[in-house]
């Protein structure tokens, strides 16, 4: 109950910590994922210093529990600029503890998406193997290229890719080759193509 109230994106955030807590009560309880659940839900309520804190206490009971470390990890990405170490930090630690954990890959291969793009290959290509496979895996790979500066590269990869997977490519290769032929110089291609995304994207893009 408690789970589901965190979780779900209409569930009641106070509901589901009284019961957490009755659950964190029970004799002999030692599953961490209890107290993953109870920090989810005191973030639903954007208490961050609450979701830390039972994130901690995941790692009490499990000292080696990798989504406790990155899931403080993503509190301070919340934070802000400030926090950048910090969150690098947990993020950092949760692949130690756990080097197949692709959520912190992923975190990481965004985070340095524009700042290093060495490293943020570097944390693509460690993650890629963790992922699932399919188009917006192959997305994100295509937008490495724009990423480090190759825009010819950038739009022949996402041509190929809309070649070979038709209706079922990522639309935002339509974006990623308006932006590169923005950076090209060539502004009739690059609203060409935004207007195209425009019409294949979905509303969450």
């Amino acid at each position: 109950v408690g789970h589901a109230n965190a979780d779900k994106k209409y569930g009641d955030a106070d509901y589901a910590i009284e019961k957490l807590l009755l659950a964190t009560q029970v004799k002999s309880m030692r599953d961490p994922d209890v107290y993953i659940n109870l920090g989810d839900a005191y973030r639903k309520k954007n208490d961050g210093g609450g979701s830390v804190k039972a994130y901690q206490n995941a790692l009490v009971m499990d000292p080696k529990y990798a989504e406790a470390k990155y899931r403080i990890g993503k509190i301070y990405l919340t934070q802000g600029k400030d926090q950048e170490d910090l969150f690098v930090q947990y993020f950092n630690e949760a692949i130690a503890i756990d080097p197949n954990y692709g959520p912190a890959y992923y975190d990481l291969y965004g985070y340095y998406f524009f700042r290093d793009v060495n490293k943020s290959k570097e944390f693509f290509n460690k993650y890629k193997p963790l992922a699932d496979p399919g188009p917006a895996l192959d997305y994100e790979e295509a937008s490495l290229l724009f990423a480090s500066g190759d825009n010819k590269g950038a739009i022949a990869k996402a041509d190929q890719l809309l070649a070979s997977q038709g209706e079922n490519a990522d639309a935002r290769l339509y974006r990623l080759k308006s932006y590169s032929y923005d950076k090209l110089g060539d502004s009739v291609l690059a609203i060409q193509n935004m207007e195209t995304f425009m019409s294949k994207a979905k509303e969450d893009q």
